[in-house]
């Protein structure tokens, strides 16, 4: 898969996996809104959505986020005054 391409996959799939369960809903979806995606042929085009999405960071889990909020108040605290 081109550079190009892949990497306005991966924009857009960050845009819409949380809104589908499926890949071929994620598919069906990005069909259906970009144009661009016309030509595609479903099965590879499906393989690519698959592996974008399979490459991609999972996004942080809202525990994830509080430890972070936790680390950088602790950090804040423990900085010497300038």
């Amino acid at each position: 898969m081109p550079g190009r391409f892949h990497a306005i996959l991966r924009r857009r799939l960050q845009s819409c996996k949380n809104n589908y369960s499926t890949v071929e809903e994620i598919v069906e979806h990005l069909l259906s809104t970009y144009p661009d995606y016309s030509r595609q042929r479903l099965q590879p085009f499906t393989v690519n959505v698959r592996k974008a999405l399979e490459s991609s960071p999972p996004p942080p889990s809202p525990a994830s986020k509080k430890q972070k909020h936790q680390n950088q108040l602790q950090q804040r605290h423990q900085s010497p005054p300038r």
